[in-house]
C-alpha cells in the first residue's frame, strides 16, 4: 500500500485506517466490524482494541465502539484493549490548584473487564498501585494478547508489566491483594526507555535514550537488538519478525513467508539483516507500522 497520509491510526490483516492530509479519515480494506459513521464523527485520538478496529479513543477522552453510536460515561487520558478483551483505562490526577482543567475524580489507571463496562464505568480493579507509579505523570497504556505494559515517563522513566493474576504460579498469587500484580521491570531501570513499541504474540519493544532496543518476549530474558553501534530510533514488532530503522539503515529479522521483511519470500532470517528499499532514504522514515504479518513504513515527503 502507498499513499499520501498525515498517520497510521490502524494497522491489521483486513484493513488499514489513516488520517490523510486533511485530517480526514481514509481506509484501505474492509473490516466488518468498522461502521462508516465513525468516519464523519467525532476525531480520533486512536484505536485501542488489539485485534480488530473495534473501539477508539476519542480526542474528547471518550471511548467509543466503532460499531455502536454510544461512547463511554467518563472521558480517559489513555486506554488499551487485550486481545482476551479486558480493557485498562488511565486519567490523570491533576493537582488541586489546576483540577478545573480535567473532570474530578481522575486518579489513575483502572482495569476492565469488557468494553461495555468500561462505556458504564463499572471497574473490576482500580486504580493500580505500586511505589514507583505515579498517576500525576503521562502514562503511556500497551496491550498485545494477553501482556499489558505502563509506560511512566519523564526524567526517570519506569515500565512496569500488569499480570492478570490467573496466569500466575500459586506461590505468586498468595501476595497479591487483587486480581492483577503491577510489576517494576527492573531490568529496564536507568536505561532512560523513551518508547514502548507494541507488537504481536505477546511481544514488546523498548527504545532508549541512547539508541538502544531490547525486545521484551515472554518467558525468556530481554533481549539487546544488535544493530552494531547504530542508534535506533524506530522499531516494528510482528507475530514473528521485527523490523529496526536507525539514520542510514533500515534491518528486519524474523519469518518472511508472506514477503514481510520487504523481501522476496526466504527462510527466516535469524540474524538482523540490513533492508535496502529504492528511493526510501532511511532518515526520512517516520513512523514504521506493522500488524501480525505485514509491515508499513511512514516516509516523509520531500
Amino acid at each position: 500500500m502507498a499513499g499520501d497520509c498525515r498517520e497510521i491510526l490502524w494497522h491489521g490483516w483486513t484493513c488499514t485506517i489513516a488520517k490523510d492530509v486533511e485530517g480526514k479519515l481514509q481506509k484501505w480494506g474492509n473490516d466488518p466490524v468498522l461502521l462508516e459513521t465513525i468516519f464523519n464523527s467525532q476525531p480520533v485520538g486512536k484505536f485501542i482494541s488489539f485485534n480488530e478496529p473495534t473501539t477508539l479513543l476519542g480526542q474528547d477522552g471518550h471511548v467509543y465502539p466503532s460499531n455502536k453510536n454510544t461512547k463511554s460515561c467518563k472521558t480517559w487520558d489513555d486506554a488499551a484493549m487485550t486481545g482476551l478483551g479486558d480493557v485498562y483505562a488511565y486519567r490523570r490526577k491533576w493537582n488541586k490548584s489546576v483540577l478545573w482543567l480535567k473532570e474530578i475524580g481522575g486518579d489513575g489507571v483502572y482495569r476492565f473487564e469488557s468494553l461495555q463496562d468500561l462505556l458504564n464505568d463499572k471497574p473490576l480493579f482500580g486504580p493500580l498501585s505500586h511505589p514507583l507509579l505515579k498517576n500525576d505523570s503521562s502514562l503511556k497504556l500497551f496491550a498485545a494478547e494477553s501482556r499489558v505494559f505502563v509506560l511512566s515517563p519523564g526524567p526517570m522513566p519506569h515500565v512496569f508489566e500488569v499480570h492478570d493474576i490467573r496466569g500466575l504460579p500459586p506461590n505468586l498469587k498468595s501476595n497479591c491483594e487483587g486480581p492483577v500484580f503491577v510489576q517494576l521491570h527492573e531490568d529496564l531501570e536507568g536505561l532512560g526507555v523513551t518508547q514502548l513499541v507494541q507488537g504481536f504474540s505477546n511481544r514488546f519493544m523498548a527504545l532508549t535514550e541512547a539508541g538502544d532496543a531490547y525486545l521484551l518476549a515472554p518467558k525468556v530474558d530481554m533481549e539487546l537488538v544488535d544493530v552494531g553501534d547504530e542508534a535506533v530510533r524506530l522499531a516494528g514488532v510482528g507475530s514473528d519478525f521485527e523490523v529496526v530503522v536507525t539514520e542510514k539503515k533500515i534491518y528486519v529479522r524474523g519469518a518472511n513467508d508472506f514477503g514481510q521483511l520487504g523481501l522476496p519470500k526466504s527462510p527466516t532470517l535469524e540474524d538482523f539483516t540490513q533492508l535496502e528499499l529504492e528511493n526510501i532514504n532511511p532518515n526520512q522514515i517516520v513512523r514504521v507500522h506493522t500488524s501480525r504479518w505485514s509491515t508499513i513504513l511512514c516516509v516523509k515527503a520531500e
